[in-house]
């Protein structure tokens, strides 16, 4: 594809998976990696992203609880499931998530981004997503 660099979020636990899939499929976009939730809310209150890539197993939360928070936000911003797994990704695509990439087809997620990125039709993150109704997230506690 020949569209312009993107600024993306990855939202993504396992680093060295995250690390890889950058280098080989997204070296030429800016991706920033975080790998929870909480570290995801703080960036998207802050800055502006093309699209958001999230796992559904993450550390702290499973990541339907972040795209529910985020579209409950009215954020349209484009987020891409990219579970390893079809479960997970289908829980993503009913909480919100616009597309899907499987993990185990990282070689097609330019071609994912291009498609919802073209769809995209206002991609606002409104700055109420810190009053935003929706499922309230907490740490949850050590064991």
């Amino acid at each position: 594809m020949t569209g312009a660099p993107m600024k993306i979020l990855f939202v993504e636990n396992h680093q060295l998976f995250a690390e890889t899939v950058v280098a080989q499929f997204l070296a030429r976009d800016a991706v920033t990696i975080v790998a929870n939730v909480f570290e995801a809310f703080d960036l998207i209150r802050t800055g502006r992203f093309d699209a958001v890539l999230v796992d559904y197993d993450l550390d702290d939360f499973k990541g339907d609880a972040f795209v529910r928070r985020l579209r409950s936000s009215g954020s349209t911003i484009p987020i891409v499931a990219v579970s390893a797994r079809e479960t997970g990704n289908a829980v993503l695509v009913a909480a919100g998530a616009d597309a899907v990439c499987h993990k185990a087809d990282f070689r097609s997620i330019r071609r994912v981004l291009e498609r919802v990125r073209s769809d995209d039709v206002g991609n606002t993150i409104p700055s109420l997503l810190r009053a935003a109704p929706g499922p309230r997230l907490t740490r949850p506690r050590p064991i």
